[in-house]
């Protein structure tokens, strides 16, 4: 039996980087996406690079896209690249819409043009509630972004529903909230920099690992195929938790307790 190959634009981001992982785990052939740059930052694939296939591409060009898909074949991509700084957005708007919104247009029909039974994911966001129209969000609760960022995943979100729609494809989203790991960049400033300041933190135990699974197995079902799917821990907290990590931004833990972390593992979970 072939093995399975997967397409990753955004591979070199810290979701690409744990879904490379993953995906690599079970037993695929990994090609990852990177735009061509003289300075491009491996840093979170570097113990892979040698696993993965790397293709230069960008979602502002179809063609690239086109003739990547023409050349390694993938039966799965999952679009994870994109501007994704939200404060960036305001400032960047026009550049923000092409990548994050356009983007997915673009490698959506070089999908449909290549070969329409690729599986495609799209990586939604939980920036599309914005202003919330009810607590907790599901399914079915209305949209409000309230910035650019928001508005372009919103159309991305769409845009995959239109495509699954007028062309059958197997095409889904799955709307992703925050979740944090060694990995995360350090302007996002959430546990990213609590679990790379403590490797053993178990903030880090579930939170990427349980997102890239998602990303794998729960979009593989029919149903989920034909539906968006908000992906949560259902549980909230707030950053108050964050900065209280012992060890970190000079909090002193209880004597009570060696990791005020534990405490809060089952949230994680």
């Amino acid at each position: 039996m072939a093995k399975k190959r997967a397409l990753i634009t955004g591979i070199t981001g810290q979701d690409g980087s744990y879904l490379a992982e993953y995906l690599l785990e079970q037993g695929y052939d990994v090609i990852g996406m990177i735009r061509r740059s003289s300075t491009v930052n491996f840093e979170r694939i570097h113990h892979i690079q040698d696993k993965v296939t790397l293709v230069a591409g960008d979602l502002l060009d179809e063609v690239s896209m086109i003739h990547l898909l023409r050349e390694h074949r993938p039966s799965e991509v999952y679009n994870l690249a994109a501007q994704s700084f939200v404060q960036t957005s305001f400032s960047q708007p026009v550049f923000t819409g092409e990548v994050t919104g356009l983007g997915v247009t673009r490698i959506l029909d070089a999908v449909r043009v290549v070969d329409p039974g690729i599986r495609f994911y799209q990586a939604s966001s939980s920036e599309m509630f914005g202003k919330v129209q009810a607590v907790p969000q599901t399914e079915t609760t209305p949209f409000y972004p309230r910035s650019p960022y928001g508005v372009a995943k919103l159309y991305g979100h769409w845009i995959t529903v239109n495509y699954r729609e007028s062309y059958d494809m197997y095409a889904c989203s799955g709307i992703l909230f925050n979740h944090e790991s060694p990995r995360r960049g350090l302007e996002f400033g959430g546990a990213g920099a609590v679990c790379t300041a403590l490797p053993d933190c178990p903030w880090q135990l579930c939170r990427y690992g349980w997102y890239v699974s998602s990303c794998w197995c729960g979009w593989r079902s029919g149903d989920f195929a034909r539906h968006r799917r908000v992906i949560a821990s259902a549980r909230h907290t707030g950053a108050r938790l964050f900065v209280q990590v012992p060890g970190c931004f000079g909090y002193a833990p209880r004597p009570r307790c060696a990791c005020r972390c534990c405490a809060h593992r089952e949230y994680l979970q």
